[in-house]
């Protein structure tokens, strides 16, 4: 079955009232396809059958998990119109090999979680801090002037000040994007320069900080199939502007929490010819990132060192927008994460300040329900997307602490149920209040051999 079939049968199974026939043929295809992957060895193949199973894998799963007698009823209601004996016997064969297809698929999935690149701390934090809950709007633009020969856009927000220079070379720039978006493009340009060394490595090369792309190798990193690429559209838009603003931007956080005014930004250098018809980007890290990036790629040899970096995780499509928050409760938890097996005093860190690093809205952290939401929302999420979290550790008013490290508890609780079963016996009246620490360890750096990415000759030149 070619790729654009596939794809073809994935967008039929996203319509309301599908039919069961279809569900099961694209069970069948997948089968085939997933058998014939491990068979060669091929990787890069697996790769491209999780991607199409991301945004299905539940509807398949469902269909899966349909009794024989189900099935039998779906028949018997089929065969007036028109269903043959051959037809019976398909359905019936396939759900023999049901029960190996979604072993398959649980492992497969399990794999591509796995997925893990180490990033720099001060490239990690810098990022975090750049990026707020919301867009720039026409309020937040202040002025345009010129310093030092260089002509900027100031852009002032409650948290500080975005500095975006202005670059004749560069044309067409927006409002910088410093949304979760900005999160999820630093996370893809830091794995593509970890791609881009592994060749580099295997050619016999030193590692550098320097790669050369263009938009349809950035958006293949961010997800994106060759058909929406090739649609264009509002993401090809945003990609470029992303790209751009790392190169022009800078932030300076508020006063009070930045004595001194040292600015953080401008990622990294950019060069070459975007603007034109499959124009390319020439990208260099700047300083402190640059050493920052150089030091975390040694982590590959260490094992130690370093913060995971899940690629499922930024590139997970249905944490866009309203659910950004449950990407950097990941970042938020990671940073808390204790691995030495011993709870400190310091590891803990207070309900209302966690869901803030999530970006958690005012509205939510006030109304201790929605704040419980969040956090419970947030830790289902860490929990099914990552791995090594072992415990949790709860504090409050009461001396004795209560760990959690049954997460299927998670899915049990009430905010009523919560609140008699954690929140009382802590001493606790608000969730907000609570206190937490995370206990486990690093996952292993773990990423495919090869880059699933298409070669571009800038990558054998640099």
């Amino acid at each position: 079955m070619d790729k654009k079939k596939t794809v073809e049968l994935l967008r039929k199974t996203e319509q309301v009232g599908i039919g069961l026939e279809e569900n099961l043929l694209f069970v069948k295809e997948t089968l085939k396809m997933i058998k014939q992957a491990k068979e060669t060895g091929k990787e890069k193949e697996l790769l491209a059958i999780f991607k199409l199973l991301t945004d299905t894998d539940r509807t398949v799963e469902d269909v899966l998990k349909m009794s024989k007698e189900d099935i039998e009823k779906y028949l018997q209601k089929e065969n007036k119109k028109g269903f043959t004996p051959e037809d019976r016997q398909f359905f019936n064969n396939l759900t023999k090999q049901s029960i190996e297809l979604l072993t398959n698929l649980e492992s497969l999935k399990k794999a591509i979680r796995g997925f893990v690149y180490p990033a720099g701390q001060t490239y990690l934090e810098d990022t975090l801090t750049f990026a707020r809950k919301e867009v720039l709007k026409p309020k937040h633009y202040k002025e345009t002037t010129t310093e030092k020969g260089k002509q900027l856009q100031k852009w002032e927000t409650p948290e500080g000040i975005y500095l975006q220079e202005l670059i004749d070379t560069l044309p067409g720039l927006n409002a910088p994007v410093v949304t979760a978006d900005f999160v999820r493009h630093m996370g893809s340009i830091h794995i593509m320069l970890w791609k881009h060394n592994r060749r580099r490595e295997r050619a016999g090369e030193p590692v550098i900080t320097d790669m050369e792309f263009d938009l349809s190798k950035y958006q293949r990193q961010r997800g994106r199939t060759d058909e929406e690429i090739k649609a264009g559209g509002s993401f090809t838009q945003r990609a470029r502007q992303l790209i751009l603003t790392g190169a022009t931007t800078s932030f300076i956080k508020r006063e009070q929490d930045n004595p001194g005014g040292f600015a953080i930004g401008h990622f990294y250098r950019l060069r070459g010819t975007p603007g034109q018809r499959r124009g390319t980007f020439l990208l260099s890290l700047q300083e402190p990132y640059k050493e920052d990036f150089l030091r975390a790629y040694e982590a590959t040899k260490r094992r130690s060192g370093y913060i995971p970096l899940y690629e499922r995780v930024i590139n997970d499509r249905s944490t866009e927008g309203e659910k950004d928050y449950l990407m950097f409760f990941v970042f938020a938890v990671l940073r808390q994460l204790n691995t030495t097996g011993k709870a400190r005093e310091g590891d803990f860190i207070q309900l209302r300040n966690l869901l803030e690093k999530a970006r958690i809205g005012e509205q939510h952290l006030n109304r201790d329900k929605d704040a419980w939401r969040c956090f419970i929302e947030g830790l289902q999420y860490y929990n099914k997307m990552t791995e090594g979290l072992s415990s949790i550790v709860m504090q409050g008013e009461a001396e004795q602490d209560i760990i959690i490290n049954d997460f299927s508890r998670l899915n049990a609780w009430t905010y009523e149920t919560f609140t008699q079963e954690i929140l009382q016996p802590l001493g606790l009246r608000y969730c907000r209040d609570l206190k937490v620490a995370f206990m486990g360890k690093l996952p292993a750096i773990k990423a495919p051999e090869t880059d699933t990415g298409e070669k571009l000759p800038a990558d054998l030149i640099l």
